[in-house]
């Protein structure tokens, strides 16, 4: 499948990827630490207020582990340390979940991590956002290729804005929104204003997930992420990661501005990440790991395998810890299943 291309990417900071491991190895904890300790030491960091926007728990990789690493070399070189977790609009992450994530007793946060804020991204909250202004209607009608034609307002939450740098962590894996998941994403939608959110995945859905999903090119709707990124004041860097499918190892780390770690990250997850069948298949079945906690993040375990479905074929969710569909908009499922049935 070729990548869907849109207009070049906005200008950014630019900081040419630098990449350890690749698709056909492993690397060990030593490896990845001493690699994010030689590119920050590298960096001019000291004395600047840094944020880093981290993934929630519905994202798999070894966060404690490069979180950590981050902190050992940033700690009493930064007058200011943040991390922000980009929920986009799933459900904040309570004191546990956050511990369980990265590695710390709950209340024991200053303990395992001296002088770091640890925040939610409170997408409910007005007040947590920034305007950074708007993207015209004809711009977003050139990036999504006739798509859409919306004025979109760019809100962001402020901490990101009111930080010198932000540094995404996480990790790249195949998605049925943007093509390749990371780099950008993490602010729109990670940590952006709804309008934002709801134009992205409409385009995505115009496009449909069994086309865009897994492509490493310049989706559209990767570029009308990019074009909002590119209105972020702060320095946008990134350490993005790929995961061995069914483990927290790591196959390889790329650290650069959020464009080009992100592309580089994207050409091993393709490689590593998606399976070419020669033809394809009438049932599959597709096995729900228990990180996903209702069918709105379980849908995953769908889009990312109707690829290879022939028409008229199936796909089979078995997700036997999940009981609700939503556990973030519970009662608008509520009111839907209702009126579902009694229609």
């Amino acid at each position: 499948m070729e990548p869907r291309r849109s207009s070049e990417a906005p200008a950014q900071n630019y900081r040419a990827a630098v990449r350890l491991g690749g698709a056909d190895g492993i690397l060990t904890e030593h490896q990845v630490r001493d690699f994010i300790s030689a590119q920050l030491d590298a960096t001019d960091l000291d004395g600047k207020a840094v944020c880093l926007v981290i993934p929630d728990d519905t994202r798999s990789c070894p966060l404690a582990m490069l979180v950590g690493a981050v902190h050992s070399a940033l700690h009493g070189r930064v007058n200011r340390l943040t991390a922000l977790v980009a929920l986009g609009t799933h459900k904040a992450m309570t004191e546990e979940a956050l511990g369980a994530m990265l590695g710390f007793e709950p209340g024991q946060l200053e303990q395992t991590y001296p002088g770091l804020r640890l925040l939610n991204h409170e997408w409910w909250d007005p007040s947590t956002f920034v305007d950074l202004g708007t993207i015209p209607a004809a711009r977003i009608e050139q990036l999504s290729e006739d798509g859409c034609r919306w004025t979109m307002p760019v809100l962001l939450n402020r901490e990101i804005v009111e930080h010198d740098v932000a540094i995404v962590v996480g990790p790249v894996l195949p998605h049925e929104v943007v093509g390749i998941s990371g780099g950008n994403k993490y602010f729109f939608p990670g940590v952006a204003g709804q309008q934002i959110i709801d134009v992205s995945h409409w385009l995505g859905a115009l496009i449909t997930s069994a086309e865009i999903i897994g492509t490493t090119g310049l989706t559209p709707v990767r570029a009308l992420i990019n074009e909002g990124a590119a209105l972020v004041p702060a320095e946008k860097l990134a350490l993005k990661v790929v995961v061995e499918a069914g483990s927290d190892a790591l196959h390889s780390i790329s650290y650069g501005d959020t464009i080009s770690a992100w592309a580089d990250a994207a050409e091993v997850c393709a490689a590593t990440h998606v399976e070419y069948l020669d033809a394809p298949v009438r049932r599959v079945l597709s096995l729900i790991p228990p990180l996903y906690k209702d069918i709105w993040t379980a849908a995953k375990g769908f889009y990312k395998l109707r690829p290879v479905v022939a028409d008229g074929g199936e796909v089979i969710l078995y997700a036997p810890d999940i009981t609700e569909i939503a556990q973030m908009h519970r009662r608008s499922t509520r009111s839907a299943i209702t009126a579902a049935t009694t229609s």
